[in-house]
């Protein structure tokens, strides 16, 4: 069926508005989809929610959140077998992931994990779920949770994360001191006061801790900022990127003309040069680096990782699992004051293997279920027992790839878990 004919065929609004979403979804974007701010949770005239939210944790899918009045029924922290018969990623791989927005499996999966509770008013699936206690069962639950009960609270298992920066001296399992950089995004432009605040503290410090886990972007330029940091570097080069071409009088040329024709196509790109940063008034921090990434790391915080896999590529050891892979300028057109657009302008010009599947990590770390419930963070455990071998083998360090931790049952992105 041709899109027009769809569209023509659409009465409710939440549905024109998630044949957009699954519209721009095709392109496989992270910084081109659309966006509904829109309520759509509103009995018969829309969508509502399940009665419960999951999460993955090292490729298993475990009940994170549920209605207040339903935690006997679903218990908090039952791994959720099936959907509607199916293994659970069986089911996203064939409803939700096709049509999440990002360009990545990882990136995918994790907004599919946001959508799974959303749904037509009404409709049900049918769940297997093994309880905490071993106990499997099967239960059929509805898209009926505003429409069907006042105020809905629901109870999460899951501790909040704190968010935003950090700034301090830790010390590790061997008991050794390390500074820790946490960015939870980069839109501060005071990135050159703190960081020489601190600069007499960090020189106490025997390695570093970059930590992007959780920053989807801001500032590239703030980014290089930080980067610059670690970097014994007067001057910093980025990358080259390329963008489409709009010239109106060559597209018009491009009806008749060969030589035009990728300006009528719409396809002519050009080649944007390496941005060039001049460091001032920024210390320099040289201690063996470590930096955290994971599939929220996106956008500005993977630009700081391309120029720094681009032309330092040993300054620093990753650690934790593929980011979302998805870099860009998106050009934002507003359709209300609650719905939107974004296209990406420009992408990453690079070497093959470099972006494709999003930054690997050189040491993959993907934190258990039970971590999460606990909220015990043990990256750093792990971070440190690499610290420590290292300085025991002299800086002879064996890497263990992510790919070394493939699993023949995932067919995508086999890393991702």
């Amino acid at each position: 069926m041709s899109s027009i004919l769809q569209v023509e065929l659409i009465e409710k609004k939440c549905d024109y508005y998630q044949f957009l979403s699954q519209f721009m979804s095709i392109l496989h974007d992270g910084h081109t989809g659309f966006y509904n701010l829109d309520d759509c949770n509103e009995g018969d005239s829309g969508n509502d929610v399940l009665p419960f939210e999951i999460e993955a944790a090292k490729g298993k899918f475990y009940i994170s959140k549920v209605l207040k009045e339903l935690t006997e029924t679903i218990p908090l922290g039952s791994e959720l077998l099936e959907v509607d018969n199916q293994p659970t990623l069986d089911y996203l791989n064939r409803v939700y992931i096709p049509f999440a927005i990002g360009n990545t499996f990882q990136s995918r999966l994790k907004k599919a994990l946001s959508n799974f509770s959303i749904g037509t008013y009404k409709k049900s699936i049918t769940i297997r779920i093994k309880t905490p206690q071993g106990k499997t069962e099967e239960k059929e639950v509805a898209y009926n949770t505003y429409a069907n009960y006042n105020n809905p609270e629901f109870i999460s298992i899951l501790k909040e994360k704190r968010e935003g920066t950090d700034l301090f001296m830790k010390k590790d399992i061997n008991n050794i001191p390390f500074f820790y950089f946490r960015y939870d995004d980069f839109d501060t432009d005071k990135v050159s006061p703190i960081l020489n605040h601190i600069a007499e503290e960090v020189k106490q410090a025997d390695y570093l801790v970059l930590d992007l886990r959780r920053n989807p972007g801001g500032s590239e330029s703030i980014a290089d900022s930080v980067l610059m940091c670690f970097l014994n570097i007067d001057t910093l080069k980025t990358y080259q990127s390329i963008t489409r071409i709009n010239h109106a009088l060559k597209t018009a040329k491009g009806y008749g003309y060969p030589e035009y024709r990728e300006y009528y196509e719409g396809i002519a790109l050009d080649t944007l040069p390496e941005s060039v940063l001049i460091k001032k008034n920024l210390p320099l921090f040289d201690q063996p680096l470590f930096i955290l990434i994971s599939e929220e790391t996106c956008s500005a915080a993977e630009d700081l990782l391309i120029t720094l896999k681009l032309h330092y590529p040993n300054r620093a050891i990753l650690v934790g699992s593929p980011t979302s892979g998805s870099t860009g300028a998106p050009l934002i057109r507003l359709l209300s004051d609650k719905v939107y657009y974004r296209i990406c302008t420009r992408a990453p010009l690079l070497p093959e293997g470099l972006f494709e599947e999003g930054i690997l990590p050189d040491y993959y770390y993907s934190s258990s279920w039970e971590e999460m419930v606990s909220g015990e963070d043990r990256i750093f455990e792990f971070v440190g027992k690499i610290f420590a071998e290292k300085h025991k083998n002299d800086g002879i360090l064996y890497k263990c790839t992510a790919r070394d931790f493939n699993d023949t049952q995932y067919s995508i992105c086999k890393f991702c878990f």
